[in-house]
């Protein structure tokens, strides 16, 4: 529905996504309030950010106006709220609590993120640039893991005022995943 909204207007794919930039990084500020309103507030604008961000390739596509760099401006802006989202959920936390613990969440939470964008940017912006000329890539765990399905647990957490749980969640998996990447692209190669 909001492709065919984007697309009545003259917005370029690029605008949608610096749009969605603006929108997650709204949610960031208000998960760094460190209360329960504005968390659940941060979830919804990150849903909504989310949801804005699926759409800048269907107008790419369908405008034909895909380029490379808009492919990886777009990678970008999605990792950039990401590492400004778990850093802001950290703070809140530790605002609202007075633990230190959730500064080291978050600040785990953007390091693995940090490695896992590093070694996968390139793969998505190839992946995204077959679904632009119609091929299909082959789905690895990694392109699984690494999609913005948590953006639902996100929320779900924020409604039942459980966003320690999340980023403590977050901070575990987002660097065992970017070890798992690490092993895919190096220690396969060692071991051959």
């Amino acid at each position: 529905q909001l492709t065919r909204l984007f697309l009545k207007t003259s917005f370029t794919p690029n605008q949608i996504t610096f749009l969605s930039l603006l929108i997650g990084l709204g949610s960031a500020l208000c998960f760094y309030q460190g209360s329960y309103l504005s968390g659940v507030a941060g979830s919804v604008l990150l849903l909504i950010s989310a949801w804005v961000d699926c759409t800048d390739g269907e107008i790419a596509r369908l405008k034909f106006m895909e380029t490379p760099w808009g492919a990886r401006f777009d990678i970008f802006c999605d990792n950039i709220v990401h590492f400004f989202l778990f850093f802001s959920i950290g703070m809140g936390l530790f605002f609202s609590t007075g633990d230190p613990v959730f500064k080291l969440y978050g600040g785990l939470a953007v390091y693995g993120s940090l490695v896992s964008f590093i070694i996968l940017s390139n793969i998505i912006v190839q992946n995204k640039k077959n679904a632009g000329q119609g091929k299909t890539s082959e789905s690895s765990l990694a392109d699984q893991v690494a999609n913005r399905d948590f953006i639902y647990f996100l929320f779900f957490m924020a409604c039942i005022n459980k966003l320690d749980i999340f980023i403590l969640v977050t901070a575990i998996g987002a660097n065992v995943f970017a070890i798992y990447l690490m092993y895919q692209k190096w220690g396969r190669t060692k071991s051959s």
